[in-house]
């Protein structure tokens, strides 16, 4: 059974290996010891079964442990993905029907509590035949936290201040009002993922009804290749899914980025897709149909 061996305070696919037998071990160990060590400065180590038709599911969490509160603000799918890194994070999850879904999210909030743990914060899991699977959690706001607000229709980042301020908060009455999408705009060619770093000679963003963007980019920008790729990110919002996905794809027809390459074409390729639309797809899907990209 192919196993998983990650760095202790890995993500993103850093100090990451499957191996499918103990031959692999022995031979790559000690080389991922020693990324593990250069990226994390930890060369620990822990191994877990490797799932090989898995959505990625994550829990976004906001804690009080002063007020004896938690809250957990919907779950996100992040299964479109190139090397462990996302590309596409959606609200909901439409094609997730989790086993004991109640229990898990009673045990998240007391776990949060227990451990006293304060702000927000990201549990990801692996989901497999109507089972999750723990990986990490991230201890703090996360790239993809725009889907998020768009979804509920909040201020994460307001709530993060205010617990740490010392504001009692309550977000038990939150519920979900639209279904959103975002994607990563990086500053990479499309077809090798080779990074595009320059100047960016004009820009145009998208907006209007149910579009949000999320950069820092202007005219003559200069992209710096020393970080990482990721430039802009657009968050769609409609009342479903397919009104989320129009919106999305209006979003990347109107964007315009001279002067770099992006992956904007990749994402409207992946928008278009039979699988995307139907939900037929996993962590490996990208990887493993993205030759009929180029």
């Amino acid at each position: 059974m192919p196993v998983v061996i990650k760095a202790a305070y890995g993500g993103g696919g850093k100090g990451m290996r499957v191996f499918e037998n103990s031959n692999e071990i022995d031979k790559f160990f000690s080389q991922l010891k020693s990324e593990a060590k250069n990226y994390f400065g930890d060369d620990s180590m822990y191994a877990e079964k490797f799932l090989t038709n898995a959505k990625h599911i994550e829990f976004q969490v906001i804690s009080d442990p002063k007020n004896n509160y938690a809250e957990i603000i919907g779950q996100r799918d992040c299964s479109i993905q190139r090397k462990n890194q996302k590309i596409i994070e959606e609200i909901p999850s439409s094609f997730v029907d989790i086993n004991n879904l109640k229990t898990i999210e009673k045990n998240i909030k007391g776990l949060l509590l227990k451990n006293k743990y304060e702000g927000l914060g990201t549990l990801e899991f692996l989901y497999q035949d109507n089972e999750i699977f723990f990986i990490e959690m991230n201890t703090r706001l996360q790239v993809e936290h725009p889907v998020t607000e768009e979804a509920f229709d909040i201020d994460l980042v307001k709530y993060q201040i205010m617990v740490a301020a010392g504001y009692k908060i309550d977000l038990s009455n939150v519920i979900r009002k639209n279904h959103t999408i975002e994607c990563r705009i990086n500053a990479e060619n499309a077809k090798d993922f080779s990074p595009s770093p320059g100047t960016v000679k004009f820009i145009n963003v998208p907006g209007g009804r149910g579009v949000r963007i999320d950069t820092a980019l202007y005219t003559n920008y200069k992209v710096n290749p020393h970080y990482d790729s990721l430039i802009l990110k657009i968050v769609s919002k409609g009342k479903d899914r397919d009104e989320s996905i129009s919106i999305m794809k209006r979003a990347l027809d109107e964007i315009i980025i001279d002067g770099i390459n992006t992956n904007i074409e990749l994402h409207k390729w992946i928008l278009n897709q039979n699988d995307f639309v139907k939900g037929i797809y996993n962590t490996n899907w990208l990887e493993k149909n993205i030759s009929k990209f180029y």
